[in-house]
C-alpha cells in the first residue's frame, strides 16, 4: 500500500471508530428534549358577559405539581378595560386574581398563586378591574 492510499485507510478507519485514539471526541448526541408530566383535570367553554363577545376554552392544569389555568389557542375576547384572569364560584372571587390578562386573543397560562386551592373555584373569569364586571366566564368541568 502506497503511503497516500495508507493515510487515507487510517483515516477512514479514525473517522468511522469516532476518532477518539486520536484525541478527538465524537459529537455528543443531542439530548432528548425533557418530558413535562401534564394532567388536564378541569375544562370549559367561554361565554361572554357584559355584552362582550368571548371564545375558545379554559383548562386547569397539574404540572410538576403546579396548578396552571391555560386559556385555549382559540381563544378570544372582544376588548375590556384592565382585564384580569380571575377564578370564581357563584361569581368572581377577587381574593383569586392570576393575573392581568395578557392578551385578547390566543393561548396563554396563569399560574395559581400560593395559598389558592384550585378545588374551591368552579369558574375562570376575565374580570374588569376598571369597571368591576365579569367580561367572559368558563364554568369549569371536572375530567
Amino acid at each position: 500500500m502506497n503511503p497516500v492510499t495508507r493515510i487515507l485507510a487510517v483515516s477512514a478507519i479514525g473517522l468511522l471508530s469516532g476518532c477518539s485514539w486520536l484525541g478527538l471526541e465524537s459529537a455528543p448526541e443531542p439530548a432528548a428534549p425533557a418530558v413535562v408530566a401534564e394532567t388536564v383535570t378541569a375544562t370549559g367553554q367561554f361565554v361572554g358577559e357584559s355584552g362582550r363577545i368571548a371564545r375558545g376554552s379554559a383548562e386547569v392544569v397539574l404540572r410538576d405539581g403546579q396548578w396552571i389555568v391555560r386559556l385555549s389557542e382559540d381563544f378570544f375576547l372582544d376588548g375590556g378595560e384592565e382585564p384580569q384572569v380571575v377564578l370564581g364560584k357563584d361569581g368572581v372571587k377577587e381574593e383569586a386574581v392570576l393575573g392581568p390578562l395578557t392578551s385578547y386573543i390566543g393561548r396563554q397560562e396563569y399560574l395559581l398563586t400560593e395559598g389558592l386551592d384550585i378545588g374551591n373555584y368552579l369558574q375562570v373569569y376575565v374580570w374588569s378591574a376598571k369597571d368591576r364586571v365579569p367580561l367572559a366566564r368558563a364554568d369549569l368541568n371536572l375530567l
